[in-house]
Formats: structure tokens, C-alpha cells, sequence
């Protein structure tokens, strides 16, 4: 008598499985396609608000040719761009340009840059967006006068600097040939 409510556990337990696995597969052979569809499809120039169109115009001729996420990421940007004050649209005018103007090693040096400091733990980040906070606090002179000190230092002590703060060390610019140590 005490192996039956055992049995009739496995039973349910077994019809259970009968009912949900089948729904299940069901489940997450349709979900992906329901979620997925507005990431894989990319969003049609002419469905851009007319105000989105107006910021979004440089890209209007690869608009069709850019992946999808890119395209949302785009349709975002313009979104908050027209929840700005004239001041703050003036300022990311002024930067986008800047932008546009820098060499494209450049850019992609900066992308990468910002690569690596998203894929740092928390505590780093906020530690570096603290010390970036406090040096954009300061007065224009005085941020001028220490990159002019760190520009003036000997390599070698930039890098102690550097390693005392836990940075890795940047990649030179050039390759140089290696040279026989005296």
C-alpha cells in the first residue's frame, strides 16, 4: 500500500511531462519567431517619423543596406535627439561632426577603447567615470596645465603612473623595428 501513492506520483509526474513538454516545444519553436521578427527585419526608411527622417538624413542612402540593429540603434539616437533642448542639439551636432572629421583609425581606435571599458567589471567603470567627473570639474587651466605635465613626463615614468593605477599599457601607434639592446 505505500508503493501506490509513490506510483501514482510517477504517473502524474509522467503525464506532466506528456503535456507540457510537447507545449513547451511548441512554445520555442513560435517564440523566437514573434520576438526575433523586429530584430531580424529592418525598419523601412519611409515608417521614420518625419522629425527622425530630418535628424537621421546623412544616412538615408545606406539606410536600407545598414543591419537592422544599427538601424534601431539609429532610430533611437534620433528619438532622443528630438527630446533635446535647441542648447543640447546644438552640442550633439557639434560633436557628430567632430566625429566625422576624425580619421577613421581614429574612430576605431576610439570604438575599441569603448569596448574595452564596457566589458570591465562595475566598480572599474564607476571608479574611471569618477576620476573623468573630477577632471572635467576643473578649471580649463588646470586640465590643460596636467596634460601638459603628463605629455612632458618620460615614458618611462608614465608608465609606472600607469601601472600604479592598474591601466594596461595603450599600443604604440607605430610599429618600430626592434632594435639589439646595448
Amino acid at each position: 500500500m505505500t508503493n501506490q501513492p509513490r506510483q501514482e506520483s510517477r504517473i502524474m509526474t509522467w503525464n506532466l511531462k506528456a503535456i507540457l513538454l510537447p507545449i513547451c516545444i511548441l512554445w520555442s519553436s513560435f517564440v523566437p519567431l514573434a520576438w526575433g521578427q523586429e530584430d531580424s527585419q529592418g525598419l523601412p526608411w519611409n515608417q521614420l517619423t518625419p522629425e527622425e527622417q530630418t535628424v537621421l538624413t546623412p544616412f538615408q542612402q545606406q539606410w536600407a543596406d545598414m543591419p537592422p540593429a544599427r538601424q534601431h540603434r539609429l532610430q533611437h539616437g534620433a528619438h532622443r535627439f528630438k527630446n533635446m533642448t535647441p542648447t543640447e542639439q546644438q552640442r550633439a551636432r557639434k560633436r557628430f561632426n567632430q566625429w566625422k572629421a576624425l580619421p577613421l583609425e581614429k574612430q576605431e581606435r576610439i570604438r575599441q577603447r569603448f569596448k574595452t571599458f564596457r566589458q570591465l567589471p562595475l566598480h572599474k567603470r564607476q571608479a574611471i567615470q569618477k576620476k573623468r567627473k573630477w577632471f572635467r570639474e576643473l578649471p580649463q587651466e588646470r586640465r590643460q596645465e596636467l596634460r601638459k605635465r603628463w605629455k612632458n613626463l618620460p615614458p618611462q615614468r608614465r608608465e609606472q603612473i600607469r601601472k600604479r593605477m592598474g591601466k594596461p599599457r595603450p599600443r604604440p601607434k607605430h610599429s618600430r623595428p626592434n632594435r639589439p639592446r646595448r
